[in-house]
């Protein structure tokens, strides 16, 4: 028994990689076949997956549909979400909406994310079961409340849409922020679409800085500037996630010994709870200070960058990502970061490589948009 255990315990480390395991398919297949033959419904499930996709073994749908079926004979809720999928688009199987339909449903009424999706769009679409979006968009609530990253896109578009629910923007935002903190890249790139809009509007007022502004604030581009008392968001919440956003950038350049007080304050662009990024005139203690600062904040180290070769929001996000790309790269090699742009975080190869992936979410999905 305890041999059993051990070979499903290797067999998972090996085709996922757990526990500090490289993957290795091989290896992988010859231990979750020991406890398939044992009759163990994930590694029955496992091996299934395997075969559907030809890992450690040659690709055999129909082998892959033998041993879902096996697993969820025993109500193994993955193998029954994989069998939904195989009748919904013909793997290994000719198409069959009912019955995918009743896999998945077998599978979400076990608190699968993946199938309770999938179910709700089934119910959305009318495939498999007569159309009823009240229950579609039921079950696709309850996956995105599980947090299934594409479940959390669909309810956001569903309110963006009005699809089954009354078109509510706000609602449609906060869920969409959660698909694409997941990396979800449709949701990320229709934050993308609601920046651009929110840009358009801004570019659209045109701001005056006040007079008598220094040689360094001609240097920037204030029609792409809002005051902070004209700040809006989609709705009521993205508005107050920028306000707070807006407090913590405060916070952040006052921390400063060299910050005596702010005078002005700016929106440039942001979308709650993401990233912002402000302008603030500030009295400096010392001359040699500059009175312009940007200010980025979200959910990333904030920093803040002089005036310098940034005179409009864009500029300042593309500065913030490339020298923040310095602190990633100087990590990675394990050269000193003294010098380079603060982070508010440990140097460690795990933070260099959590803030290289939101970087590269800034410079795909919000700085083509800026």
């Amino acid at each position: 028994m305890q041999k059993q255990i051990n070979a499903i315990k290797m067999g998972q480390r090996y085709l996922y990689g757990d526990d500090g395991y490289k993957k290795n398919y091989k290896k992988a297949f010859k231990y979750l076949m020991i406890g398939a033959n044992a009759s163990n419904a994930e590694c029955q499930n496992d091996i299934g997956y395997c075969y559907d996709m030809g890992f450690g073994v040659k690709k055999n749908l129909k082998r892959a549909i033998e041993w879902y079926l096996k697993a969820a004979a025993k109500r193994d809720k993955v193998a029954l979400c994989n069998l939904g999928i195989a009748y919904e688009f013909g793997n290994g199987v000719s198409i069959n909406y009912k019955k995918a339909f009743q896999f998945y449903r077998k599978s979400a009424t076990l608190e699968h994310a993946d199938a309770q999706c999938n179910l709700g769009t089934m119910y959305l679409d009318g495939l498999g079961t007569k159309q009823n979006l009240r229950e579609g968009i039921k079950w696709i609530r309850k996956a995105a409340l599980n947090g299934d990253s594409k479940a959390q896109y669909n309810l956001g578009m569903a309110y963006l849409d009005g699809e089954g629910v009354k078109i509510d923007k706000q609602v449609a935002l906060g869920w969409l922020k959660r698909a694409a903190r997941q990396g979800h890249i449709k949701a990320r790139r229709r934050i993308g679409v609601i920046l651009r809009k929110r840009n358009r509007e801004i570019k659209g007022h045109s701001t005056k800085a006040g007079e008598g502004m220094n040689d360094r604030a001609k240097e920037i581009n204030f029609s792409e500037l809002l005051p902070i008392s004209k700040m809006k968001g989609d709705g009521r919440e993205d508005t107050a996630r920028l306000k707070e956003m807006h407090k913590e950038a405060v916070n952040y350049i006052t921390s400063f010994s060299w910050c005596k007080k702010i005078e002005e304050k700016y929106f440039g662009l942001g979308v709650g709870d993401i990233i912002g990024i402000y302008l603030f005139k500030i009295q400096p203690s010392k001359s040699d200070i500059n009175k312009w600062v940007w200010v980025v904040v979200g959910d990333l180290p904030p920093a803040y960058l002089v005036v310098d070769r940034s005179p409009d929001p864009a500029s300042a996000l593309n500065s913030y990502i490339r020298e923040m790309d310095e602190w990633v790269q100087a990590v990675k090699k394990g050269k000193p970061v003294d010098g380079l742009i603060p982070v508010n975080a440990p140097p460690t190869a795990e933070n260099a490589k959590l803030l290289k992936t939101r970087l590269k979410f800034l410079k795909k999905e919000i700085l083509p948009y800026s």
